[in-house]
């Protein structure tokens, strides 16, 4: 079946499917029922949502921004919940949004920090606790200005494509650029089974990172 002007997004733990329409709308669909719900800001959403995603604990997370600022909304007992996070960055990277494994949300910025300097870029790290939106901002110096996107190994370390370079930060240090990337384009992180990370890359082609 053909969706003319549907993104597909996710599917949530009670089956319904998420998509973003060509106008920024949230739209999801019951396969069961066949039954389609539009959701506009009235309803609590964010403006301008570039990812959806499923959390495992429940509930569905919109990321993008909300009048030109970098917002959250998170979607649960049929209520969306939205957080404007004026001051971290103008969006947040349609790449960067994951999951750890204790329910955590993470959204990296996506900022030209010389058109508004008071933007402090890094990555918004999001849940859901005894029922409100919580959200701390992690920011620079300890992580990158700008993140597009973020994949954490086994070893609890942080992997960051910035557009630049590639940057990994351990524990409580600060992020540090991995010299094989340094100024070159991460097209994509992933994390495999075993805790290691995969970079695909301009120039490096495909690399296993432990």
């Amino acid at each position: 079946q053909t969706l003319l002007g549907l993104n597909f997004q996710c599917r949530d733990s009670e089956g319904w499917d998420w998509f973003l329409t060509e106008d920024h709308e949230a739209v999801r669909h019951s396969p069961m029922t066949g039954s389609w719900v539009e959701f506009t800001p009235e309803d609590g959403m964010i403006d301008r949502p570039n990812r959806l995603i499923a959390g495992r604990n429940g509930g569905v997370w919109a990321s993008g921004s909300h009048g030109d600022a970098a917002a959250l909304a998170w979607f649960g007992d049929g209520v969306w919940t939205r957080r404007v996070m004026s001051t971290f960055s103008e969006s947040t990277s349609v790449l960067s949004p994951s999951e750890d494994r204790d329910g955590w949300m993470y959204f990296g910025a996506d900022a030209n920090r010389q058109q508004d300097p008071r933007l402090t870029g890094g990555m918004l790290r999001a849940r859901i606790h005894d029922g409100s939106l919580e959200v701390v901002a992690l920011t620079p110096p300890d992580y990158p200005w700008k993140i597009l996107q973020a994949a954490r190994s086994g070893d609890g370390d942080w992997w960051f494509g910035t557009g630049a370079s590639l940057y990994r930060k351990h524990g409580d240090e600060p992020a540090r650029v991995v010299e094989k990337f340094r100024g070159n384009w991460v097209d994509s992180l992933s994390v495999a089974p075993d805790g290691n990370v995969w970079v695909l890359a301009w120039r490096t082609g495909v690399s296993e990172h432990t």
